[in-house]
């Protein structure tokens, strides 16, 4: 390969790249300003008080006829399907918890610059997306400003989480995760 990880890492240190860095920094701190949400979902046992990193994964797989209209639902919304349902996602966690101010974290590839798509290495990033998905908002308006939002955190996923931690200063808690409570992926491909 003409570029290698060690090019990925001297590209971090170039001064344009610490500028757009820092430019990246005072975004997620201005879309994390403010007293962080705790999601309260309903809870069939207690907490507990000592963090264990014990838990679930529900998987869902959509059937064809309903990817379809899943689809067309993105395509006249000029959305993508990872947006509908990261709408839908949110929508569902604001009617359970009765929360209209939520964090979902969900993992960038970190990849954004095509020449950086062929390197070996990893270079996923988890980035804390907050929304206000509040019940009088229709799910257009809702989409849009999910779309507009989730743009902009993409076009900001180099901006590394553990530091946005550490700068927002959040009080480490047992039991929880710092910034959001419940992470959002989608894996759209055939798996046999």
């Amino acid at each position: 390969l003409r570029l290698q990880y060690k090019d990925y890492t001297h590209w971090q240190q170039q001064p344009g790249t610490v500028a757009d860095i820092e430019r990246q920094e005072n975004f997620w701190l201005e879309q994390l300003s403010g007293t962080l949400p705790r999601l309260q979902l309903p809870l069939d046992f207690p907490r507990p008080s000592v963090m264990s990193f014990t838990g679930a994964t529900h998987h869902v797989e959509i059937d064809e006829k309903t990817t379809r209209e899943l689809k067309e639902v993105a395509r006249e919304n000029g959305a993508t399907l990872y947006m509908v349902l990261l709408s839908a996602y949110y929508m569902w966690l604001s009617r359970l918890t009765g929360q209209d101010d939520i964090i979902v974290g969900t993992v960038a590839q970190g990849r954004r610059l095509t020449h950086w798509q062929s390197i070996i290495g990893f270079f996923i990033n988890t980035m804390a997306i907050r929304h206000y998905p509040e019940g009088t908002k229709t799910l257009d308006v809702f989409l849009e400003e999910i779309k507009t939002g989730t743009l902009s955190a993409f076009q900001n996923q180099e901006y590394p989480f553990d530091r946005l931690v550490e700068k927002l200063g959040v009080s480490r808690e047992h039991g929880h995760n710092p910034v959001f409570d419940v992470l959002f992926t989608l894996q759209n491909m055939d798996v046999p």
